[in-house]
């Protein structure tokens, strides 16, 4: 009898141990995209990250917490075409010239304000890398996959010159707009880059029609 009761406190115990952690776990599941998980921790790092990186104050209201939910299951999706694909990432080292970069523009080369920063966002230095490693592997992807067949046609450039370029030249420089010949390139790339983006908004707004996205709407309360 001792051994009955023995067993069933024991049994009991653990049912009562057991369901608070449940409940957290549960608690800081974010969004499902498909079969990947993102956690709430996931999004509260892309936050912090991302304001490090753009040298903005941080926040981690809702609506903060919510758009950068909304750019991770873009990655997620992203991630999973990558892998279908069978797309080869950049090396790991690709992101060495982005951090470098940044410690010159944002902190001026000094480790200290480089290290207090990651101090004060909250962020770890892999998760930094990791960030800068996805922007390079992200817009590899983007021209490999979408650039092909991106095309300006010259009527394009030429509509873009007459109905953009020169009245936004007028309106702040004092003379004479450069001739369309000598911008051409400048508004081709222009151009180029605008189709491009239109192209991976069009993919992705369809590829989420087609996924099924659950958010978890009390994670961002």
């Amino acid at each position: 009898m001792r051994a009955t009761c023995s067993t069933t406190a024991l049994l009991l115990a653990s049912m009562l141990l057991a369901a608070p952690l449940k409940a957290e776990i549960v608690d800081r599941l974010a969004v499902t995209v498909a079969n990947a998980v993102v956690t709430l921790e996931d999004v509260r790092t892309q936050v912090r990250v991302a304001a490090l990186i753009d040298g903005q104050p941080l926040k981690l209201d809702a609506a903060t917490l919510r758009e950068a939910a909304e750019r991770l299951v873009d990655q997620t999706i992203i991630r999973r075409e990558m892998a279908l694909a069978d797309y080869t990432p950049p090396e790991p080292t690709a992101a060495s010239s982005l951090l470098l970069e940044l410690k010159k523009t944002r902190f001026q080369g000094s480790d200290l304000l480089y290290q207090a920063s990651l101090e004060a966002y909250r962020v770890s230095e892999p998760d930094l890398v990791a960030q800068l490693q996805w922007q390079v592997t992200l817009l590899r992807f983007i021209d490999s996959r979408f650039r092909p067949g991106i095309q300006v046609a010259p009527e394009d450039v030429l509509n873009y010159y007459q109905q953009k370029f020169v009245p936004e030249w007028r309106a702040t420089s004092s003379g004479p707009p450069p001739p369309a010949g000598q911008v051409r390139n400048k508004i081709e790339l222009l151009l180029e880059q605008q189709q491009l983006d239109s192209s991976v908004e069009r993919w992705l707004n369809q590829a989420r029609t087609q996924t099924v996205i659950r958010f978890r709407e009390e994670a961002f309360r």
